[in-house]
């Protein structure tokens, strides 16, 4: 229980600190999408992710945990982000990497051409990736931060 109660607060740290630290202006160019896949309940680290592209002036539209492929799709046509974040994580599950190379092969054939699609967390280190499109898995945040960082200066 400690665990989720120290969980807990880190989120509701983590929801303050965006809010508090949001830029006057916006890299309007840049929209990114977070999410994590169904049966996936740990968001801890996206959330994180989130808030480190906030803060940088990126608009950021946060789905949570357990998003259903078919609602992400969904999500993607109305809101037309130019990125995707994808967090994964381990449970307890045998079918952790079938699950999401379902999920993602899913949202490549569904999704439009133009969104980048990025993961990271745990389950998605040395997946083997077969898609139409790049998709960039990065192994830990100062990977993803540099990225972030590379995205404001080119399209700032």
């Amino acid at each position: 229980i400690q665990e989720h109660i120290l969980s807990s607060l880190l989120k509701e740290y983590l929801y303050v600190l965006g809010k508090n630290n949001l830029p006057i202006k916006k890299k309007q160019k840049i929209k990114i999408l977070y999410a994590t896949s169904e049966g996936d309940y740990h968001d801890l680290g996206l959330l994180i992710c989130k808030v480190a592209a906030e803060i940088r002036g990126i608009n950021c539209m946060y789905l949570g945990s357990h998003v259903p492929k078919k609602d992400l799709v969904e999500a993607c046509l109305r809101l037309k982000p130019t990125h995707v974040v994808l967090g994964t994580s381990v449970n307890a599950q045998n079918t952790v990497e079938e699950n999401i190379l379902k999920y993602v092969h899913f949202l490549d054939q569904h999704i439009p051409q133009n969104i980048n699609l990025w993961m990271g967390g745990y389950a998605a280190q040395g997946l083997s990736l077969q898609l139409s499109r790049p998709c960039k898995i990065f192994k830990n945040l100062s990977e993803y931060d540099t990225e972030i960082l590379k995205l404001v200066e080119r399209k700032g």
